[in-house]
C-alpha cells in the first residue's frame, strides 16, 4: 500500500516536472513587432492636423498613413472627436490602408454648427470627402458614426 502511494507521489513530482519544463522552454515574444520585422509606426500621435473649408465650416482632419490606393474614412461616434479613435485601431489600419480621420460639423476642432440628423450630418461628410478630391472611399463609422455610413451608401455613391 505505501509502495502504491510512493509510486503515485513520485509519478506527479515526475508530471509537474515535466510540464515546467515544458513551460519554461516555451518562446516568449511580448516584443509590438512579433512577425513583421519592424515596430509599427505611431501614426496616430504623429499624424499633422490640417483643415479644409467647405462651405462655411472648416474641417479638421489628419491623415494617418500613405499607402496608395482606396482611402479608409474613419466617421467617429455622436459628440467624439478625431482623438478618441483608440490609436491600436488606427494605427493598424494605417499600416494597410491610407486612414482619414476627422470631426465633424462642430465637433472637436471643426466649425459650424451640427446638423441634428443622420443625413445632414452624412451631407457634410460627403462635402469634406469631395472637397479633398476623392471620388472614392472606403468608410469606416462607429456608433452614430455607422448611421452616418450607411446614409451616405443608400444615397450617394462613393464605392
Amino acid at each position: 500500500m505505501k509502495n502504491n502511494r510512493t509510486i503515485n507521489v513520485m509519478k506527479t513530482f515526475v508530471l509537474f516536472m515535466l510540464l515546467g519544463v515544458f513551460i519554461m522552454s516555451c518562446k516568449k515574444d511580448d516584443s509590438v513587432n512579433s512577425g513583421y520585422g519592424k515596430v509599427p509606426n505611431d501614426y496616430h500621435q504623429t499624424a499633422v492636423t490640417q483643415f479644409i473649408t467647405v462651405g462655411q465650416t472648416n474641417f479638421a482632419y489628419r491623415v494617418l498613413g500613405n499607402r496608395p490606393g482606396v482611402p479608409l474614412v474613419m466617421i467617429s461616434a455622436l459628440g467624439n472627436s478625431m482623438d478618441d479613435w483608440d490609436p491600436a485601431i488606427t494605427n493598424g489600419l494605417a499600416q494597410q490602408y491610407k486612414v482619414i480621420i476627422f470631426d465633424i460639423e462642430g465637433v472637436g476642432s471643426s466649425s459650424g454648427a451640427t446638423p441634428n440628423n443622420i443625413p445632414g450630418m452624412a451631407n457634410g461628410v460627403v462635402a469634406f470627402i469631395n472637397a479633398l478630391g476623392y471620388t472614392k472611399v472606403n468608410l469606416m463609422g462607429f456608433s452614430m458614426g455607422s448611421f452616418i455610413t450607411q446614409q451616405i451608401a443608400l444615397t450617394n455613391r462613393l464605392w
